[in-house]
């Protein structure tokens, strides 16, 4: 019964408006990093059409061209927790836990981007270089299309915890 009482006497924390200015700031942060992982799904999707049926140049071609998306975005990615922070400092409750869910979402994402992606693809291994990435490219498209499934759901809990509707 004591901690009952203790509960019921400890107010409870009350999330203050967040200023419409750091909205727009978290959304913008949040649609350059959507708007570059979209580029990364679209050169994913494309590295796995027709696979099996494409020539060898064709499909180093796009490993190259999906690792130069995925490079791109890990750098809008790596920058992005660090904007978020800056953009206001008085979020509370929910806000403030989506908000550090997003970032070790964006944390994931950043590591799949660097390595199933970046490394995954590299030009270089050992063997058939096109056979290799025939054979591994969709377990690794898969993983990184999961870790950007995540941050999604992640950057939707935040905008709705801060009442924000980003753009599509």
């Amino acid at each position: 019964m004591a901690v009952l009482g203790f509960v019921a006497s400890v107010p409870l924390q009350a999330q203050a408006p967040i200023p419409e200015p750091a909205r727009q700031r978290y959304v913008a942060v949040l649609a350059g990093v959507r708007d570059s992982l979209k580029t990364v799904l679209a050169a994913s999707w494309d590295f796995g059409r027709d696979l099996k049926q494409a020539g060898p140049e064709t499909v180093l071609a796009r490993a190259a061209a999906l690792r130069a998306r995925c490079s791109a975005a890990s750098r809008t990615v790596q920058r992005a927790p660090a904007a978020l922070d800056g953009a206001y400092k008085g979020l509370a409750g929910t806000a403030l836990r989506t908000k550090r869910d997003l970032k070790l979402a964006m944390q994931r994402v950043g590591v799949s981007l660097r390595q199933d992606c970046e490394s995954g693809f590299a030009d270089r291994g050992p063997g058939v270089r096109a056979d290799s990435v025939r054979a591994w490219g969709p377990y690794r498209s898969q993983r990184i299309e999961t870790a950007i499934s995540n941050y999604e759901t992640s950057a939707r809990a935040f905008t709705d915890a801060i009442g924000a509707r980003p753009d599509p």
